[in-house]
């Protein structure tokens, strides 16, 4: 299993480098996203209610979003907390320009196999529509089948915000959580 783990994250890295030796410079659509999200952001979280929190609950974190590779990519870095635990969250995103699409992966310490490698070459869509940034992923888990929804919107020079939902298979949507963001100014930091 680790082997194979470790094939699929080297091809990933490697597809990733080869999309970036063969293209001449990054697309408008990296471009707008880089612009529109570049920078770091305090966060202001809302979690749904959860078994250990039937009220819900509310923390705040810190988001960072900076290009990578020439511009060719848009890495994250996240971290809050939610309930007692420490969540971290690294993302890298990519423009693909054979499938003029988005893709990208998540590594976090909270997921069984910290980062996602199967789900950014087959589970996961991203989407920008120059307004908002929108992630998709379905997967199946134990034999359920589930979705997840994740969105940026009214995102402005100052501000966005993040929702995240949560389908399971025959059931209803849930909403996970809400984040406010807000961009730290230059001197802030």
């Amino acid at each position: 299993m680790m082997s194979r783990v470790r094939t699929l994250v080297m091809f990933s890295v490697v597809f990733v480098c080869w999309q970036i030796v063969n293209a001449q410079e990054p697309s408008q659509e990296m471009k707008d996203l880089t612009r529109a999200l570049s920078g770091d952001w305090t966060l202001n979280v809302k979690f749904g209610p959860t078994a250990s929190s039937p009220n819900g609950s509310k923390s705040t974190g810190t988001e960072s979003w900076r290009v990578g590779s020439g511009g060719f990519t848009l890495l994250e870095e996240e971290h809050l907390r939610f309930g007692k635990q420490d969540v971290f969250m690294t993302a890298v995103v990519w423009w693909d320009p054979q499938t003029k699409s988005f893709h990208g992966m998540e590594c976090q310490n909270v997921l069984p196999y910290v980062c996602d490698v199967k789900g950014s070459l087959n589970d996961i869509t991203m989407n920008w529509d120059g307004k908002e940034f929108v992630i998709d992923e379905k997967e199946v888990h134990e034999g359920k089948k589930s979705a997840w929804h994740e969105a940026w919107s009214n995102i402005t020079s100052t501000s966005f915000m993040q929702t995240g939902d949560s389908t399971a298979e025959g059931g209803t949507t849930k909403r996970l959580f809400t984040i406010d963001g807000t961009r730290v100014a230059a001197g802030n930091k």
